[in-house]
């Protein structure tokens, strides 16, 4: 969700205006659907089977690790990508410079 909120935004912007716009936009909706799915995980601490306790437990404690991960991780490698977008550096190897689809004459493959 927040791929697709970037990938929505105009690259010429700033990385933090294109950031600021990724997290107005999906920031809400991933918060209310990683609460309910906590809350329905930790629910099941009240169970009288152990094993199930257990799991409900990993469970709940994994859905908060990982969006903290989207929303720190995910964030960061955002700005890194962002910043060799705007310095058109390639993906990978962040010390080449890229060649824009536009200049490389070769689209897809094909030919005209």
């Amino acid at each position: 969700m927040i791929l697709g909120a970037w990938r929505q935004t105009n690259p010429s912007d700033a990385v933090s205006k294109r950031l600021g716009h990724c997290y107005a936009e999906a920031g809400v909706s991933i918060t209310i659907t990683t609460l309910t799915d906590m809350l329905s995980f930790y629910v099941g601490l009240m169970t009288p089977v152990e094993g199930f306790q257990i799991f409900s437990a990993y469970a709940g404690t994994c859905v908060l690790f990982i969006y903290l991960l989207q929303i720190f991780l995910l964030g960061a490698c955002l700005a890194i990508g962002g910043k060799q977008e705007a310095t058109n550096r390639h993906g990978i190897f962040w010390w080449m410079e890229a060649t824009p689809k536009s200049k490389s004459g070769n689209y897809n493959g094909l030919r005209p």
